[in-house]
């Protein structure tokens, strides 16, 4: 079962990196098309405004399910830098991926009911298609983050995670020397 979790989260991880670097790279063209466009040929193109603006959500968040996957998402470290062994595993197992896996469902269902409702109802501006397209980002993202944060609470091993920022630093430093 361990084994079988861990190739699906492998490729999904992957998955998730590839399209975050797809739409890094298409925010990118966009602004760089626009930048030269408006400035060097003088004739401002009006589609990469919203080619960027949607490439950037897409990148967040799909990046934030990346994050989830490595524990890098944002959180306050007081608490848990106060916790040594098992009590900071069942903590990070636990209390947080737990609270990340209710958000993410939340994500799944309201996106896919929000981009039901409103998605097909409403037309982008420029490229007059449906919302959905835009919006479907939603769900799928929460889909990415509740299967990483469900690896977490079931396979997740926190016990040996470095305990705070200063043995981080000080294990930097010796590597440096």
């Amino acid at each position: 079962m361990r084994k079988t979790a861990d190739r699906f989260i492998h490729v999904l991880e992957k998955i998730a990196i590839v399209l975050t670097t797809f739409f890094t790279i298409m925010l990118m063209v966009a602004l760089v098309w626009q930048v030269f466009s408006r400035f060097v040929i003088d004739v401002p193109a009006i589609w990469t405004e919203e080619v960027g603006r949607y490439s950037f959500i897409n990148m967040v968040l799909i990046g934030a399910a990346i994050g989830v996957k490595r524990n890098a998402h944002f959180g306050v470290t007081f608490f848990p830098d106060a916790l040594r062994g098992k009590a900071k595993d069942y903590y990070m197992r636990f209390a947080v991926n737990s609270l990340v896996l209710l958000c993410s469902l939340f994500m799944v269902y309201y996106g896919a009911v929000f981009t039901w409702r409103f998605g097909l109802t409403r037309v982008s501006p420029t490229f007059l298609t449906p919302m959905a397209y835009a919006f479907v980002i939603l769900p799928i993202s929460g889909a990415f983050m509740t299967c990483f944060a469900l690896y977490n609470i079931l396979f997740g091993d926190y016990s040996g995670q470095l305990d705070s920022v200063q043995e981080a630093i000080k294990e930097h430093e010796a590597v440096a020397e």
